[in-house]
C-alpha cells in the first residue's frame, strides 16, 4: 500500500507512524527520490518516472502530484495544514481516500467531505491505517 502524508517537516511523527506499518510505502511533500532510499523507494512505484517541471515551482507542483497520483490513500494533516488546502484539492481530483487526522478533530471543508474517510486522532493513526489496509484487501478478495 502507497500512502502519502501530507504534513509539515516539524510533524514527521506522523510519517514515522505510517512508516512502521508493514507492507507500506510512505510518500511526502518532501519526498527526495535522488537519496538512496527515495530511488529504491522509486523503483517499488507503479509509474517510476517522476516529471520534471519548467521551474523549481513547477517541478515540486508535478512532483506533488505525481506522489499523490502513485499512492492508495492519503493522510492529512488538519493541525499543521488547516488553511492549505492544496494536497486536499489534488487528492480529491485525483479520486483518493483521505484520512483527516487531528488531536481536536479538526473538520474538513465541506467540498472535500466526499473523499474523506475518516478524521482521526493520531494515536489512532497506525491501527486505522491496518484497520483500512485489512477492510481493503478482504473487499479485493469479494
Amino acid at each position: 500500500m502507497i500512502i502519502f502524508v501530507a504534513t509539515v517537516v516539524e510533524n514527521s511523527k506522523i510519517i514515522d507512524d505510517v512508516s512502521s506499518i508493514e507492507n507500506t510505502t510512505v510518500l511526502h511533500p518532501y519526498y527526495d527520490f535522488s537519496s538512496d532510499i527515495g530511488s529504491l523507494v522509486l523503483q517499488t512505484l507503479p509509474d517510476p518516472n517522476v516529471p520534471k517541471g519548467k521551474n523549481t515551482w513547477d517541478d515540486t507542483l508535478k512532483k506533488d502530484v505525481f506522489c499523490i497520483q502513485q499512492s492508495d490513500i492519503v493522510i492529512y494533516d488538519l493541525d499543521h495544514l488547516p488553511g492549505d488546502g492544496r494536497y486536499l484539492c489534488m487528492a480529491a481530483t485525483l479520486g483518493k481516500n483521505i484520512i483527516g487526522v487531528s488531536d481536536s478533530l479538526n473538520p474538513i471543508s465541506t467540498y472535500y467531505s466526499a473523499s474523506v474517510v475518516a478524521i482521526i486522532k493520531p494515536n489512532m493513526l497506525h491501527d486505522s491505517i491496518k484497520l483500512y489496509i485489512k477492510n481493503l484487501l478482504k473487499c479485493s478478495k469479494n
